[in-house]
């Protein structure tokens, strides 16, 4: 019997890194059942054969309870009274819309611009909003107190994303708001937030009453100075310092933003009226989400390049290259004494998986090797076209120029800064674009550079010898990732993954969770831990990643120092940028890696890996030994070079270690088992001699043995009261101890899940011409079809939600689809599934 597939193939296996522009579902078939509908349209015989069944909605998946859908019981959530439970654990599709915009339906002319919602959330737990129309509306995420009086946080950006964390365990509302325009969207809950946004938050520290703001044109500042209906006007901007021709420092006048609602018809403001009547925790507080409020007014003006929030600051505090002195990481890491034996070949070569490349910024251009665009979408790559040969960055954050500068910067040349390796080629792959990427466009590009078959039908002259990931996003590591990550070492290359920047576990950040890669912490100028920095079991070594302050007060952000550009009437302006984050970390493993191997080619991953554990690698930091931190300590650039010159004479003797495909599992409300790997490297066997984990309600079962061993995890929800469980599996071997966080997610057991009406549809497999199709309401978290007259035949079945009501699958609808079936008898399917899929990637 059929099985339902998801209608968006790529997207199972593609993590959004920054907008997820549909949910997926997944079905599994078959058995009995049956039940009715309601049809829509039917092009069917006179009679024929009958095919019935029911879907069932996955655990955690709900539908917001007023939707633009007249077959919808809606129910009212447009009030702190009125607002609908959630569980702590859930995913939710939903709609919201002004007055007159969206898709025709019940809530098109009055609108519905917001949807309050009642959770218990955990502390920091993150709340995560898709908006999967971006580009023709606006959505805010609020966090209240529980009577949803209180505005605790609020995210207000035009990004296509909008990401809170709880302050504290308790219960919350959450309010979901149109600023402007009409989406459907998607609102989750996760257990850590690894997610980037470029949206400004309440809890950002800026300074009230003031934004920067810089004009297209400097006539254009001069004209809404006299216009009294331009926003400069009625918000009583004055200017506090700067110039037209540049960046102008404005003040808001002493009018709340609510006396302005009276003097325009501006559908922006009105739909400010409603969070007018909130309170905020002080005087302070309002005035900052005033601040945010007219910074979007101003935003929306079209002669408005940017506008900002005034961010507060904080304070505390060899080569010839002229800013070398700046680059603090390089003596911290004792690269003038790894300079001693090389300065790097340009036969290794450094693949950086990222935005892209400045091809002809000075001090990177002579170290590169030929590259690829891996973004598939024309849109998202802003080239007018899908995969290419040319890598060059087209954005505005040059993020992989910052990254390979870091790796490979022209060194020695008097101008600029200087790379880890001065000679090390750099393979620019770009798969970051205008709204970030996907992981299947990630790992096309992942497999290009190690020589592997890939969507380009091409192969690299050279394929690559280290692989950098400074991009990751949210999730466990999935199956195809392991798969071609496991392809990757099998090639004897080298892949260094960003920690993340949650300030939170590593173990939900993809790929720094996957097993084969060496996962970085980043460090700031003090070598400690960074705040913003990623930790947990997955951590394998730390470097510097940097801080947005001034710890040795010298009067220089501590940062990390690298290659960028500046946009201006005459194009780019080659420079340099000061960043931080655990992407600034992993290339300066990278570039370590890569003097190593300029010393000693023939060192395998297994013989770096070995070296790593040895201590041979790194200093030590935090508690004696590896940790949740620093993983085995800080790379150090002389150490690692000169164990590499070592390995000449003395080849490194090879411990044998117990590995796992997995470092961490979280079983979601839907989730009862996974399955996962275990297997020794090295050639020496290592013995497994027991397994402990505490929880009662984990069960774990070796299916196979060998080489490799197959486990299965298992979870028993029965007698569970709602809430957050976590426990430690531990292998224990005669070589080494392997550690397992597992995270359980129990809902109430009454919880029902729906997602509102579906469209169902039956297709001819051929053809893929519709045959019948129908619209159905849920009882009790379950969907009953029935399909009459019908010819024998090749089908296959389709099941979406409709959101907007506009009887088509859009973005962010749930949409799957069965394999093709034959059909000839009264046939009746059940155990069909449903749930919503959103997992999402940033850039760390």
């Amino acid at each position: 019997m059929p099985e339902l597939l998801s209608r968006h193939m790529k997207s199972t296996t593609a993590l959004r890194i920054m907008a997820l522009s549909f949910c997926s579902v997944l079905l599994n078939a078959c058995g009995g059942g049956g039940g009715g509908s309601g049809s829509i349209s039917i092009n069917a015989a006179s009679s024929g054969f009958s095919l019935q069944g029911n879907i069932s909605i996955s655990a955690g998946s709900l539908v917001d309870s007023d939707i633009n859908n007249d077959a919808s019981q809606n129910i009212s959530n447009n009030t702190p009274q009125e607002a609908q439970q959630l569980p702590s654990f859930a995913v939710l599709g939903g709609y919201v819309n002004e007055a007159m915009e969206g898709e025709a339906g019940p809530l098109f002319t009055e609108g519905d611009p917001v949807d309050y919602f009642s959770i218990y959330l955990y502390e920091g737990q993150s709340i995560v909003l898709d908006i999967h129309d971006a580009d023709n509306a606006d959505l805010d995420l609020f966090l209240l107190n529980a009577n949803g009086q209180i505005v605790l946080d609020s995210s207000l950006s035009l990004d296509a994303i909008e990401t809170l964390s709880a302050p504290f365990e308790g219960d919350f509302q959450v309010l979901v708001e149109a600023f402007s325009g009409a989406s459907n969207y998607t609102l989750r809950t996760e257990q850590t937030m690894n997610i980037s946004t470029t949206g400004y938050r309440l809890s950002d520290a800026f300074v009230p009453n003031e934004m920067i703001v810089r004009y297209r044109d400097p006539q254009q500042y001069s004209q809404q100075q006299n216009n009294p209906q331009s926003w400069l006007q009625r918000l009583e901007l004055r200017r506090m310092a700067g110039e037209a021709e540049r960046p102008l420092r404005l003040g808001m006048g002493r009018r709340s933003l609510p006396q302005y609602q009276d003097q325009t018809a501006d559908s922006t403001v009105r739909a400010r009226m409603q969070n007018n009547q909130l309170g905020f925790t002080s005087q302070a507080t309002a005035a900052k989400f005033n601040t945010l409020m007219a910074i979007k007014l101003m935003q929306g003006d079209s002669a408005i390049q940017y506008a900002e929030p005034n961010l507060l600051i904080q304070s505390a505090a060899i080569p010839n290259d002229a800013r070398y002195a700046e680059q603090w990481s390089l003596p911290l890491l004792d690269l003038p004494e790894a300079w001693e034996v090389t300065t790097g070949s340009t036969e290794v070569i450094v693949a950086v998986i990222d935005s892209g490349i400045l091809s002809q910024h000075p001090d990177i251009s002579s170290n590169l090797v030929p590259g690829y665009d891996f973004i598939e979408d024309p849109d998202n790559a802003l080239d007018g076209n899908g995969l290419d040969s040319n890598p060059e960055d087209l954005g505005s954050s040059y993020h992989g120029t910052h990254v390979a500068g870091i790796i490979a910067a022209v060194s020695n040349n008097t101008i600029g800064v200087s790379g880890i390796g001065w000679n090390t080629g750099i393979m620019p792959l770009r798969v970051l674009g205008d709204s970030g990427g996907n992981l299947y466009d990630a790992m096309q590009a992942v497999r290009y550079a190690a020589g592997l078959s890939n969507d380009s039908g091409l192969l690299p002259v050279q394929p690559a010898d280290i692989i950098n990931l400074s991009i990751g996003g949210n999730g466990f590591c999935p199956e195809n990732y392991r798969e071609t990550l496991s392809e990757v070492r099998a090639q004897d290359i080298l892949v260094v993954a960003a920690a993340g920047n949650g300030g939170d576990s590593s173990n939900r950040f993809i790929p720094a969770n996957c097993n084969d890669i060496f996962a970085v912490s980043a460090l700031n100028l003090n070598q400690e831990l960074a705040d913003y920095s990623n930790y947990g079991n997955a951590i394998d070594l730390a470097a510097p990643g940097g801080d947005d302050v001034d710890l040795d007060n010298n009067g220089i952000t501590d940062g990390i120092l690298s290659l960028s550009a500046s946009s201006g009437g005459t194009g780019l302006t080659y420079n340099y940028s000061y960043r931080f984050g655990t992407s600034m970390a992993a290339p300066h493993v990278s570039g370590v890696f890569a003097l190593m191997l300029a010393v000693n080619p023939q060192l395998s991953v297994n013989d770096i890996e070995q070296m790593l554990l040895a201590g041979l690698l790194t200093d030590d930091l935090g508690i004696a030994g590896a940790d949740s931190q620093y993983g085995h300590g800080m790379i150090n650039a002389g150490k690692a070079v000169n164990a590499a010159l070592d390995s000449l004479v003395n080849p490194p003797a090879l411990n044998s270690y117990l590995s796992s495909s997995i470092s961490a599992f979280e079983f979601r409300p839907a989730l009862t088992q996974t399955e996962f790997e275990t297997r020794t490297v090295g050639n020496d066997p290592v013995t497994i001699l027991d397994t402990v984990y505490d929880a009662d309600w984990l069960n774990l079962t070796q299916l196979e043995s060998g080489a490799v061993d197959t486990w299965q995890l298992s979870v028993d929800r029965s007698g569970l009261a709602a809430g957050l469980y976590e426990d430690t599996l531990s292998f224990v071997s005669n070589s080494n101890s392997l550690n397992i966080d597992i995270v359980l997610q129990v809902n109430e057991p009454q919880q029902v899940y729906e997602m509102g009406p579906l469209l169902i549809s039956l297709l001819d497999s051929e053809s893929s011409t519709i045959q019948q199709q129908i619209r159905i309401s849920s009882s009790a978290g379950s969907y009953q079809f029935n399909f009459n007259n019908l010819e024998a035949g090749s089908y296959f079945l389709t099941a979406s939600s409709d959101l907007n009501g506009n009887n088509l699958s859009d973005a962010g609808d749930a949409s799957a689809e069965t394999s093709s079936f034959t059909l000839d008898e009264d046939t009746v399917l059940s155990a069909l599934e449903l749930e919503w899929d959103s997992v999402l990637l940033s850039t760390p």
